[in-house]
């Protein structure tokens, strides 16, 4: 086992390029300004439709969404490639991804390699986001990878209140965790669920909410203003995990597989099978 290093951690809070694909790298890229190009950061970014929609069918704010979303093998995400690559940071990159024309609630690593890892896709869209984004398939269950500072992983949204897919993230042993969220705004008081994903609460300015969390749950940074643009910074020594493993671990001496246990298909399903195979 390695020695405790630290690590620098760096969370974005920034608006994203509206429905402008071209100038989308471009503010990716001058989010990484704001490091150092030695230190070793994941920011993460997240965009959803639903705070641009004022009505339930908009086939001409439907179109431009589709042609503004970030298709994997596109000049779009060569330049965001190349940026983690010069900067020398690992990345986690939330995203709206363009799959022929269907839409998927997106996340992908980006080594300071030069690799893309991980490419995954929300394992279902919620409430109103079923109206424009698909499902993933089983290989986005693999969400954890190893980078140069260690294993990292991501999820989305609504995935955090999924025990069991909580569980298998737990399972595939990561030492950094990026959870991207949308616009979180201060509940009105009023009857609606005290965290409720309805237009009404994402359709006002502001909402952010950018933080970063040491391994026992403490939070290690001071909120910026909920409309403010800026970058969180924080340094963690790794060996904080083990201090916080060794007190309880849920996938290891804090378990009972001979009682509970998880079961999983990682494999995807394609839409065409030769011979009824999936692969």
């Amino acid at each position: 086992m390695t020695s405790s290093r630290q690590l620098r951690i760096a969370a974005v809070q920034a608006e994203p390029e509206w429905l402008n694909l071209e100038a989308a790298p471009g503010r990716a890229r001058s989010c990484s300004h704001f490091l150092n190009v030695e230190s070793r950061a994941t920011p993460r970014g997240s965009d959803s439709p639903e705070n641009r929609r004022s009505r339930p069918i908009d086939f001409d704010k439907s179109v431009a969404y589709i042609r503004n979303s970030l298709v994997y093998r596109s000049p779009e995400m060569e330049r965001i490639r190349l940026c983690a690559l010069e900067n020398k940071i690992n990345v986690v990159l939330g995203f709206s991804e363009n799959d022929h024309g269907s839409l998927y609630i997106a996340q992908c690593i980006l080594t300071d390699e030069g690799e893309i890892k991980a490419p995954r896709r929300k394992i279902k869209p919620t409430h109103m986001e079923r109206t424009v984004f698909g499902d993933c398939t089983g290989d986005s269950l693999q969400n954890v990878v190893n980078t140069s500072i260690g294993r990292v992983g991501a999820l989305s949204c609504w995935e955090h209140i999924n025990p069991l897919l909580k569980y298998h993230t737990y399972h595939q042993r990561g030492l950094i965790h990026v959870a991207a969220w949308p616009p979180v705004h201060d509940h009105d008081g009023g009857p609606r669920l005290w965290r409720a994903a309805e237009s009404a609460l994402m359709n006002v300015p502001g909402g952010g909410s950018s933080a970063i969390y040491g391994p026992d749950g403490r939070k290690l940074t001071d909120d910026l203003q909920e409309a403010e643009e800026g970058l969180l910074v924080a340094d963690v020594e790794t060996d904080r995990v083990l201090e916080t493993r060794c007190f309880v671990d849920p996938c290891d001496h804090y378990s009972r597989p001979d009682l509970l246990w998880l079961g999983v298909d990682p494999d995807a399903k394609k839409n065409v099978r030769e011979g009824g195979k999936s692969d």
